[in-house]
């Protein structure tokens, strides 16, 4: 005999009542009932049955804190018969949300809209309800079914891009009429506009050696990051010829060519300016060290 509670949350308290019928023939009397530490009944199961009556034992269950599958037995024990009662639960979370939402945007770019899902299970029935000191929030409801709802939240962030670091913030959650609640951290990454990989060159030359080259990928926006778009400035003492190459919608190789007047020791050191357009501002900064073939004394 047994009896499903379904989703239920983490820490749930529930009670069922199981009638047991006496089919053996004779009257029962009440020997003993054995049951688990999160599972307990009730002092007033029925002590006697007639034959062809009903026994009631009330059973009252408490949820695991840790999700999963459960199953609690309680066995009712009378003089001529045993009774194995079980209780079923899927114990959840009444929310499951990414353990961080990560948000990017570049440097003087406006913020983009970033959706992420929520599932609510259990018996919940309020609305969802987010907000955020740091970003517009937005909600609505993808799915809905027994048990089980997914929502999509939107957040866009609204602070300012005015300089490359990483905003932690967070988005709350909170159910309508229950006293479930969740925080979600919220992490806002402004970068440059684009970004080089790696993001420092440094050679060293082998003796004899004067000429050489390198090549770093830039990373951005198709309508930033493109050979049309982009110019380079060089500065310091490298004598560097720089060049672009396509690789995709906003990746582009930048492929470095220098020759050293000299292979002997030197170090040179200077670096890439990337810039939108000839006059632009800069976007990015690449330094460059060339290290010259070491002499010995």
């Amino acid at each position: 005999m047994e009896y499903d509670f379904g989703n239920v949350d983490v820490g749930f308290e529930g009670k069922h009542v199981f009638s047991i019928p006496n089919e053996t023939g004779r009257s029962l009397s009440l020997v003993k009932v054995r049951s688990g530490c999160s599972c307990t009944v009730a002092r007033d199961v029925t002590e006697t049955v007639e034959s062809g009556g009903m026994a009631e034992c009330e059973v009252q269950y408490t949820a695991s804190k840790m999700p999963g599958k459960e199953v609690r037995a309680v066995t009712v024990v009378y003089d001529s018969a045993i009774y194995y009662l079980l209780l079923r639960a899927n114990v959840v979370r009444p929310l499951v949300a990414p353990a961080v939402v990560t948000t990017t945007v570049a440097k003087g770019e406006e913020f983009r809209p970033h959706t992420f899902s929520v599932i609510q299970y259990s018996h919940l029935s309020g609305l969802l309800a987010v907000q955020s000191d740091d970003a517009t929030c937005s909600v609505s409801l993808a799915q809905d079914e027994e048990g089980k709802r997914v929502w999509d939240v939107t957040v866009t962030p609204t602070l300012s891009t005015i300089a490359p670091k990483v905003l932690d913030s967070a988005v709350r959650i909170e159910v309508a009429n229950s006293e479930v609640k969740a925080e979600i951290p919220l992490k806002i990454m402004v970068v440059l506009p684009v970004q080089s990989f790696p993001n420092k060159v440094t050679q060293v030359m082998s003796s004899g050696q004067t000429e050489g080259r390198f090549e770093t990928l830039l990373v951005g926006s198709p309508e930033t990051c493109s050979v049309d778009t982009l110019r380079v400035d060089v500065e310091g003492d490298v004598p560097l010829v720089p060049h672009f190459s396509a690789v995709s919608p906003g990746r582009v190789k930048l492929i470095g060519e220098f020759k050293l007047p000299t292979s002997q020791g030197a170090i040179t050191d200077g670096s890439v300016v990337i810039r939108s357009g000839e006059y632009g501002e800069s976007l990015c900064r690449i330094p460059i060290r060339i290290l010259g073939a070491r002499t010995d004394d």
